[in-house]
């Protein structure tokens, strides 16, 4: 049951970001920045001296970006995974691909995360996560 949920999710992912470069994701992005409600998250390295790698954009609309990454490439058998920590759980929240820029994802506005954690996993994708996270925004 909940392999097929993160798969749903993993998909529904997909199909949002693949829309919002349709219908010119970067004016959603431009919006985002300048929204109000928007929440800012730095994504920061977990590696010792935790250096920003990017930052995370939530509108309470669900609708969210990753921003300004500096998380190194990848090879093309690997992916950078995100995931909202819900309830001491990791829950998928999509792939971010092996070299990330910016990236549009969403999130359920009606679950209470704790924090959303970036690891690296295969091409692909996870139903759990495989490593220790290699980036951590605390919210």
């Amino acid at each position: 049951m909940q392999t097929a949920r993160v798969d749903h999710l993993n998909h529904r992912v997909d199909q949002l970001s693949a829309l919002a470069r349709q219908t010119g994701g970067s004016q959603g992005l431009a919006a985002a920045l300048v929204d109000p409600t928007a929440r800012h998250y730095a994504l920061v390295s977990t590696s010792p001296g935790g250096q920003p790698v990017g930052q995370l954009i939530i509108l309470p609309s669900g609708a969210s970006y990753l921003v300004g990454s500096r998380l190194p490439q990848l090879g093309s058998d690997r992916t950078y995974q995100l995931w909202s920590m819900v309830e001491g759980r990791a829950v998928s929240v999509g792939l971010l691909g092996a070299h990330p820029g910016t990236v549009a994802f969403t999130v359920d506005p009606n679950v209470a995360t704790h924090a959303y954690l970036v690891t690296i996993e295969r091409a692909g994708g996870v139903v759990a996560p495989t490593g220790a996270p290699v980036a951590r925004a605390t919210v």
